[in-house]
């Protein structure tokens, strides 16, 4: 899977705390990219079966603005994920993760 510089740098932010679920302006800012890479990617890779994705359970009106969608690694994505990276990363190593 061939990536763009900007997706992966997305990849790399949930890589970094694999189990952690992220909303669209999270990555944006982590990763340092504008909405017209994430909302993309965070689609296509959804779709795909590698995020998983659902929304803030509190209403919205107790929360004062819109509910947000909140996206997280999947057993695939994160092979996928680690597979994006491999060629940039020296000495990378696999981790042991219980699924």
């Amino acid at each position: 899977m061939r990536l763009s510089r900007s997706s992966l740098k997305i990849v790399q932010v949930f890589l970094e705390t694999p189990g952690e679920e992220f909303c669209g302006s999270d990555l944006m800012d982590r990763a340092d990219v504008s909405p017209g890479v994430v909302y993309p990617f965070l689609v296509k890779w959804e779709a795909q079966g590698l995020l998983k994705a659902r929304w803030e359970e509190q209403d919205a009106s107790d929360l004062g603005r819109p509910r947000k969608k909140l996206y997280k690694l999947t057993g695939s994505g994160k092979t996928a994920a680690r597979e994006a990276l491999k060629p940039f990363v020296i000495g990378m190593q696999p981790t042991h993760e219980a699924r």
